[in-house]
């Protein structure tokens, strides 16, 4: 399919996407005797459409991963999400700009890449393509993030309560701890995006909840964690992650802090041997750190965060006495971290995230 056709009936990019996707593909088909067509199709894995590649040796399939503006915060997710792809097409990732650290870290996987400035890495026998050092252009596409701070706390309530979606603007800004006023911007926006749809005049649909979570993650983990992040601490004495349950709860901290990352996986469903933890805190920071036994530390295994909504707190049941952060909170955690092992992301998808997503029989309207 010709690529402007089929990008006019792909709304869920921005025009930021949309034009580094379509300068991607014309780098490509400008490598000698190359030609390429693009077919969009919006996939669970985070993929974007699939490429076909003319070449004089064969036709090659990829699988396309568009992500703009890629940090080394956000390089790790990605990455996880190209690997654990079970497309048969090699993946593809197109971006607007590689530095050569994270374009070496590619090349290292054997991960194909592409970026609007035309470096690349295309590594399929008998074709090997390797262009390096061209420089960020100054009339480069500025890749605005899907989501802003407000944004992504907003989608973080949609994606953790169901029901929420048909919420009142005044309710989910509350609930968010966001503005009024940013609330309908932020509807209207993912309405425009594809990822959510009007039925009648008080009732909304989320769409597609799936990728809008795999987008919030990136999203989370590039702007809103730094947002929330308080401390990364280690322990003052030769106290383990598996010691925190119990000084929680002899501090009579358990009811007011939830347990995340590795910690709360590890208490959710015995994930073994949590490495690291991840404490969302209502208040004095300081003194939870005296009481914790804990000191700052930026290479340390304890990150102590900002609660920003009551939507962070795990409605389920409460093991050994401790207030859980949501399966989501976790999840965005343990990624950012480079923890989540397929058996683990598979734990998380099947129990705790996909059951939410499925539509329940004309599940409860709200009050729109």
């Amino acid at each position: 399919m010709e690529t402007g056709k089929a990008l006019k009936r792909y709304p869920r990019m921005s025009a930021a996407e949309k034009e580094t996707l379509r300068v991607c593909l014309r780098n490509l088909g400008a490598l000698e005797g190359c030609k390429t067509t693009f077919e969009p199709e919006w996939n669970l894995d985070g993929s974007c459409g699939r490429i076909r590649l003319v070449t004089p040796w064969d036709n090659i399939s990829f699988r396309a991963f568009l992500h703009l503006r890629i940090t080394p915060k956000t390089a790790t997710l990605i990455l996880r999400q190209m690997e654990e792809s079970k497309s048969p097409q090699a993946p593809l990732l197109l971006t607007d700009f590689l530095s050569e650290n994270l374009a070496t870290r590619l090349r290292n996987r054997k991960i194909n890449y592409m970026d609007s400035c035309g470096n690349a890495f295309l590594n399929h026998p008998p074709m090997y393509v390797e262009i390096s050092g061209r420089p960020r252009k100054s009339e480069s596409v500025s890749a605005a993030r899907p989501f802003q701070q407000a944004g992504l706390k907003l989608i973080f309530v949609l994606l953790a309560n169901p029901d929420a979606v048909s919420w009142t603007c005044r309710r989910l800004a509350a609930e968010a701890g966001i503005a009024l006023g940013a609330v309908s911007l932020v509807l209207q926006r993912l309405e425009k995006t594809g990822y959510l749809e009007r039925s009648g005049r008080r009732k909304r649909v989320l769409k597609s909840p799936e990728a809008l979570l795999r987008r919030w993650e990136l999203g989370f983990s590039e702007n809103l964690r730094e947002k929330l992040m308080l401390h990364t601490c280690r322990f003052s004495s030769a106290l383990e992650i598996t010691d925190l349950p119990q000084l929680l709860r002899e501090k009579g901290l358990g009811e007011t802090i939830l347990t995340g990352g590795e910690l709360g996986a590890h208490l959710l469903f015995d994930h073994p041997k949590p490495r690291s933890a991840v404490l969302y805190l209502p208040g004095d920071t300081l003194k939870t750190m005296l009481r914790l036994q804990l000191v700052p530390d930026p290479e340390g295994n304890v990150d102590l965060m900002k609660i920003f909504s009551p939507s962070n707190t795990w409605q389920g049941w409460h093991p050994e006495r401790l207030m859980l952060a949501d399966p989501l909170l976790m999840h965005a955690d343990i990624a950012f971290r480079g923890a989540l092992s397929t058996a683990l992301e598979k734990k998380f998808m099947e129990d705790f995230l996909q059951p939410r997503f499925k539509p329940e029989a004309d599940s409860k309207e709200g009050t729109g």
